[in-house]
């Protein structure tokens, strides 16, 4: 008996990336440029959350589809797929942290002592 899920495909990190960070309104090349650093940030943060989860023999297939990973981890998405329930869930949550992360990082900096208008 197969133990495969019935859920729908993650579709590609890029797809979620663009409208949850807003980046519809960019040009293609700004575009391109933020979700390709985005969608490698949100793989990795995935990674590191999904590594204690997994058992150790699911763990050393994950490595081994990390290492022959030559593309846009569209075949490490759908090996996790098959091995976290919950994966949607999570990209989403390190969505969210992601995005706060980052809120809270142009706060600091349009605040913070190197604001030229707060040094005057």
């Amino acid at each position: 008996m197969s133990t495969k899920k019935t859920s729908p495909q993650i579709p590609p990190l890029k797809d979620l990336i663009i409208p949850f960070f807003g980046l519809q309104d960019f040009n293609e090349e700004q575009q391109e440029q933020a979700s390709m650093s985005l969608t490698r940030i949100i793989f990795q943060k995935l990674l590191i959350r999904v590594w204690d989860i997994l058992p150790e023999d699911e763990r050393n297939e994950l490595a081994d589809k990390i290492e022959n990973e030559k593309g846009d981890g569209s075949l490490v998405i759908q090996y996790l797929e098959d091995k976290v329930p919950n994966l949607l869930v999570i990209i989403r949550e390190e969505m969210d942290k992601l995005k706060a992360d980052t809120a809270i990082f142009n706060t600091i900096k349009s605040s913070g002592p190197y604001d030229k208008n707060s040094a005057e």
